[in-house]
């Protein structure tokens, strides 16, 4: 499977950077028709929405893996929160993009947005904390780590202690990307269409920055930490 998804992400990726290059075109004409943006909106929103079906295939034949894809980078993998970005950084990306454009009534939802997903996420950490926890908690995982096998029907046991553990782990991915599917949809509502464009923009330079950067380390174990702000700029 993680050949396979390499190889889906790879393709997927050259064409958010096909399409990040039409939306930087089409944010820099402010006079574009509404239909165009429109129509370019729609074509990157299908294009996350064909990741995001990907993803869901591999999270549930896998769940484990999208937690630290070996497809991405030791940098890439340090900024995911449970096999994405966090919501939150979606509305700090917003801020950051469009700060000169948004308006007063529009910086306020925003906030009020940014102060709700983030008690969201913290709920999302508690019910995986309370998973890991229920795993380590369990008898036979004690019998594994103190003597390294098992005997018996405690083989039945572990077998279906993991089988629960992996749907409980998959419950959690499927809420973070519920709840980063919610935040992006909210944010779009309250935007203008070109404000959407710059948005989607700003979100595809951090994704292809991120990536780039992340190769660049890998390659060049001498450069220096930089930070996300700095990867996304170099888009």
């Amino acid at each position: 499977m993680a050949e396979a998804f390499t190889i889906f992400y790879e393709s997927w990726l050259a064409k958010l950077k096909e399409l990040l290059q039409q939306l930087l075109t089409s944010s820099s004409d402010s006079s574009n028709a509404e239909y165009h943006h429109s129509d370019l909106v729609n074509q990157v929103l299908c294009h996350y929405k064909e990741f995001h079906d990907e993803k869901s295939k591999a999270i549930n034949e896998n769940p484990f893996l999208m937690i630290s894809p070996p497809w991405l980078s030791p940098y890439e993998k340090i900024l995911l929160w449970f096999s994405g970005f966090k919501p939150s950084m979606s509305l700090n990306l917003a801020k950051r993009a469009l700060r000169e454009t948004l308006s007063s009534s529009q910086l306020e939802i925003i906030e009020g947005m940014w102060a709700d997903t983030k008690r969201e996420e913290k709920e999302i950490e508690k019910v995986m904390a309370s998973v890991q926890e229920s795993m380590a908690a369990m008898p036979t995982y004690g019998l594994i780590t103190r003597f390294g096998g098992l005997v018996g029907g405690e083989v039945s046991q572990l077998e279906e202690a993991m089988r629960m553990f992996k749907e409980r782990v998959i419950s959690v991915l499927e809420m973070a990307d519920v709840l980063r599917g919610t935040t992006v949809s909210k944010l779009l509502e309250i935007l203008s269409p070109l404000q959407v464009v710059r948005f989607l923009a700003a979100a595809a330079q951090f994704t292809v920055g991120t990536r780039r950067w992340g190769l660049e380390r890998d390659n060049d174990p001498a450069l220096s930490n930089g930070d996300v702000g700095a990867s996304a700029s170099h888009a």
